[in-house]
């Protein structure tokens, strides 16, 4: 019999302490195996042990999931990934005990991650059940090594992408006198927790936020989708809302959702006047299947088929394509799609030389945006300025334009009671989660000459050897006549970013944390320095 336990008075699926026991001592064995005890600081080989893991858990899917009775399992899982998503929700506004807590951290948190990925693996296999087993009992004991082999393996990958490139320095040690044999001492040194800033973020940002306003994009993308699907943008991502609605139970959303494929294709094509060509073209964009997943594998999370912005799971059944989803999960894959859209990303089944046109206009109005938050926050905190700034007044019919090499200052203002001089530079950097996508922020951060860091460090010093035409360019524009002494920089994102932590030379922090620490009573509580001019 299938085991759960109560997390934040919801019931959650959790193997048998004994089922983790028989995973635990197959890992372990394979690790000392091939691997003598010590301390290893080659992170060449470190990768190594990981791979091997990974093989070993991948081992494991292999032998379990294919026991287990594929349809009546992704039934099983829509409703634990609902469940899981509750408790998710729970743990995001910090409403878990510490036990509870405590329970969910280490691999709870990882299963949702975990059940998509068998949603993955399932829909690959083309939902094959030549080797189910024949009893209950046997396929419940299955679910249970599939349940801990993908929930460790999720966890390994979270933490193992961080040792290949994020990491400067990783030290393992293999201890099998120890429970816990692989230890990485690094592991605790990156806890990355984003809650407050998050559930502080419609505090600062306007709702609907530009990336998840669909109104707005439907403005600038409507025509080139018309063009290139038949219908617009906003009826391309309202049609995938309403199958999502229709085809699932808003009641009890733990059900699985399932329309036919060629009934859904009839249904668009018919209501918008597009051909099946073009319908079809819509819902391959949120649709997987074992052709477009055959080289998928969790640890390769830029694999454009995968569940993160796609939720149908396509289905043959005697001859006919069904599509199986979770209510949840569709849900969330589309909200992620609409938000990745001002950042240039669109399923390829949508693109078109005119859709990357409009594409092009809306990033750059959603960075304008963004500005536009900033500066409004900066307001309450009384700071004027001016946003975008390509050159300073100095009155007269005088100018000091900013140099090329220099480049265009996103905000550059004062405070005037605290004689605050104020250069912020903003950067809408998207959310994530996905170490693998850490080094991206990492080498567009700090990677180069060219790097966002570089460039910033370039403009506020500029902005420091410029002080005194920076005075009067304020003098004349806002009638600024007191001294300023201290000038405050820092660089603030729409979300937090992990590479924060490896930026030394100024402020790095979110909108939401920026606010909170402004609003603590501490005058400025970022890099700053003391101002100096010739007399």
């Amino acid at each position: 019999m299938l085991k759960s336990r109560n997390i934040a008075g919801i019931e959650i699926f959790r193997a048998s302490p004994a089922h983790e026991e028989r995973v635990y001592k197959i890992i372990k064995e394979a690790v000392f195996k091939k691997f003598t005890p010590g301390r290893y600081t080659d992170k060449a080989v470190i990768v190594e042990i990981v791979n091997l893991m990974f093989t070993e858990y991948y081992a494991l899917l292999d032998e379990y999931l294919p026991k287990v009775s594929p349809r009546e399992f992704v039934t099983y899982l829509a409703s634990e990934y609902e469940r899981y998503g509750q408790v998710a929700d729970a743990h995001k506004l910090n409403k878990l005990s510490e036990d509870e807590e405590n329970l969910w951290q280490p691999y709870a948190l990882h299963a949702r991650r975990g059940i998509k990925h068998l949603f993955e693996l399932l829909c690959r296999s083309n939902m094959a059940s030549d080797k189910v087993a024949k009893t209950q009992d046997e396929q419940e004991d299955a679910i249970s090594m599939v349940f801990i082999a993908v929930e460790e393996l999720v966890s390994l990958y979270m933490r193992s992408d961080n040792y290949r490139g994020f990491l400067d320095e990783v030290t393992l040690t293999l201890d099998p006198s120890e429970f816990t044999y692989f230890h990485v001492e690094e592991d605790g040194k990156l806890k990355f927790d984003i809650r407050e800033s998050v559930r502080d973020f419609e505090k600062y940002v306007p709702s609907p936020m530009f990336l998840q306003d669909m109104a707005a994009h439907a403005e600038i993308l409507d025509a080139s989708f018309v063009e290139t699907l038949g219908l617009s943008y906003r009826d391309t991502l309202g049609t995938l809302g309403w199958i999502i609605d229709n085809y699932s139970d808003k009641q009890n959303p733990e059900a699985l959702g399932m329309f036919e494929w060629k009934e859904a294709i009839e249904t668009i094509a018919l209501n918008f006047r597009i051909t099946s060509e073009q319908a079809e073209l819509l819902l391959n964009g949120f649709c997987l299947s074992a052709q477009t997943m055959e080289d998928r594998e969790l640890f390769r999370p830029k694999q454009e088929y995968r569940a993160y912005k796609r939720a149908f799971f396509k289905d043959p059944i005697d001859g006919v394509d069904w599509i199986f989803f979770s209510r949840r999960m569709a849900q969330e894959c589309l909200s992620i799609l609409i938000a990745d859209v001002p950042f240039r990303k669109l399923p390829p089944e949508w693109q078109s030389v005119s859709v990357k046109k409009a594409l092009d206009v809306l990033s750059l109005k959603a960075g304008r945006w963004f500005e536009n938050v900033v500066e409004r926050n900066l307001e309450t905190l009384g700071i004027a300025g001016s946003s975008s700034v390509k050159s300073l007044s100095l009155g007269n019919g005088q100018s000091m334009k900013i140099p090329p090499e220099v480049g265009e200052i996103d905000f550059l203002g004062f405070h005037e009671a605290q004689k605050l001089l104020v250069i912020i530079e903003v950067k809408q950097v998207g959310f994530t989660t996905e170490p693998r996508t850490f080094l991206d922020d990492q080498s567009k951060f700090i990677g180069d000459s060219k790097s966002y860091s570089a460039k910033f460090i370039k403009k506020y010093n500029w902005v420091l050897e410029n002080v005194e035409n920076v005075e009067k360019h304020f003098a004349h524009k806002f009638n600024l006549d007191a001294r300023l002494e201290v000038a405050g920089y820092a660089m603030v994102t729409l979300y937090p970013t992990i590479v924060s932590t490896k930026i030394k030379e100024f402020s790095c922090v979110s909108i939401s944390e920026f606010m909170n620490a402004s609003q603590s009573g501490e005058i400025w509580p970022f890099s700053k320095k003391a101002l100096l001019k010739s007399e």
